[in-house]
């Protein structure tokens, strides 16, 4: 390991109030001047997907309503009516549980006003160790939300759907253990800035690993929360990773699939 990837990680894991989540939440309107484009790191990276072929049609909005309250966050399709996303998405930040499953709704495919295929949930779940970690406001000044590093560690959700989308190819997981920062990464989302347009950041890398989480340089943005990360070899993009959260202004984070894909194995409900 080089100096310069250690002390990064130090710094990393020396953050105590600089991880958000990326989480898009309606319910505040006023903004920060200080950064309009947290999840930017230097310049912005992200580039507009317009051909929607595969794996991009995979990628939906996962949009929550309740009341008084709109979130958004970008998830991927991994089962004909199965989702992964990130688990702080799906939970009301009022009553600290999840919202109920008609609440949350997926659209794939998204580009401009159409969309591919869409359905709400059905049921939902979540690794059996996940603690929700949520603002201490019943309206926080939002859109980011400081919380601590544990709350990222398990922030994963299965979404299982009402409705299979027949028509759309689940995306592919890749279950790898020694990622190095040579491999090239690829996030994409429906972030707020670009809501109705799928975004993607090519050749971004994996900066460093603690615990279950990644941390990248991959931009990203709100409502990114959930978005899908891929590991690209010889043009072949696998899922690796989801993305949930940033740590301040020095990288973005994942959760890697190793950590949740016994999870995507539960495809029924109760």
């Amino acid at each position: 390991m080089s100096q310069s990837l250690r002390t990064l990680i130090i710094r990393l894991l020396g953050l105590v109030v600089g991880l958000v989540c990326l989480t898009c939440t309606i319910v505040v309107a006023r903004s920060s001047a200080r950064n309009l484009q947290p999840g930017v790191f230097g310049q912005d990276d992200r580039q507009v997907i317009d051909q929607l072929g595969t794996p991009w049609t995979a990628i939906g909005q996962v949009n929550v309503t309740g009341y008084r309250h709109l979130t958004r966050c970008t998830g991927s399709l991994i089962g004909r009516a199965l989702v992964i996303t990130a688990a702080h998405c799906v939970m009301d930040p009022r009553l600290r549980k999840p919202f109920s499953p008609h609440q949350i709704h997926f659209l794939a495919g998204v580009s401009g006003s159409g969309w591919l295929g869409h359905s709400t949930a059905k049921c939902l779940h979540f690794p059996p160790d996940y603690e929700y970690v949520g603002p201490n406001r019943i309206f926080p000044s939002l859109p980011f939300q400081q919380v601590p590093r544990r709350a990222f560690l398990r922030d994963v959700v299965l979404i299982a759907l009402k409705d299979e989308l027949v028509d759309i190819a689940p995306l592919a997981i890749a279950r790898v253990e020694g990622v190095s920062s040579d491999v090239s990464l690829v996030h994409a989302s429906y972030s707020a800035d670009r809501r109705h347009r799928l975004t993607g950041h090519f050749g971004c890398h994996l900066l460093a690993r603690d615990e279950d989480l990644w941390f990248t340089d991959c931009d990203t943005h709100a409502a990114s929360s959930g978005g899908p990360v891929f590991i690209e070899r010889n043009e072949d993009l696998t899922l690796a990773a989801i993305m949930v959260g940033i740590a301040s202004e020095s990288a973005s984070i994942a959760v890697p699939a190793s950590s949740w894909i016994d999870l995507a194995a539960k495809r029924t409900c109760p």
